[in-house]
């Protein structure tokens, strides 16, 4: 049960995953086991480096796991980061739709994006989300009126010339 060792076993030899079946073969059995012990264990913080090491192997494009074991591995991350909320936010933005991550998300004051239906469902996913408010980003040319009236000057003692203001 050394989960964190073999996984770095599995990082280390992503790229020969698909070329060598008693490779793939090894790591499935590992992964039936690692979700044995998890499903058994009552206390998964002792698990916890080996989870977060799955979620970076997932995320990483080394190892994908299926859908419904990377959520497993995402909420019992979320359950044992309940007492540092700003990592288990991290964790349950992953999977808003699930009740752990979602009451987390709840709780810290984040929205749960709500679920959109529409002709491409199996494809897709789609939320709704708030309108962006219009914000006035723009800057001025000139930041003070003495800048313009320099422009000016600058143009009419040298009307063959460009002139760009405030270039460095």
């Amino acid at each position: 049960e050394q989960w964190v060792e073999v996984l770095e076993v599995v990082h280390r030899r992503s790229s020969q995953l698909a070329a060598d079946p008693l490779l793939a073969q090894a790591v499935e059995t590992f992964v039936a086991a690692f979700f044995k012990t998890l499903e058994k264990t009552e206390t998964v913080a002792a698990l916890e480096p080996a989870l977060e090491k799955l979620v970076l192997l997932h995320s990483g494009g080394f190892y994908r796991l299926p859908r419904a074991r990377f959520e497993q591995v995402v909420a019992h991350l979320v359950t044992v980061h309940a007492d540092r909320p700003e990592v288990a936010l991290s964790y349950a933005r992953f999977f808003p739709e699930n009740p752990r991550c979602a009451d987390v998300i709840r709780q810290y004051g984040l929205p749960v994006p709500e679920r959109v239906a529409h002709t491409g469902d199996a494809a897709i996913r789609l939320t709704a989300t708030e309108p962006v408010e219009a914000v006035d980003a723009t800057i001025g040319l000139f930041k003070s009126q003495q800048e313009v009236d320099f422009f000016m000057a600058v143009r009419e003692v040298f009307p063959t010339y460009f002139v760009y203001p405030n270039v460095a």
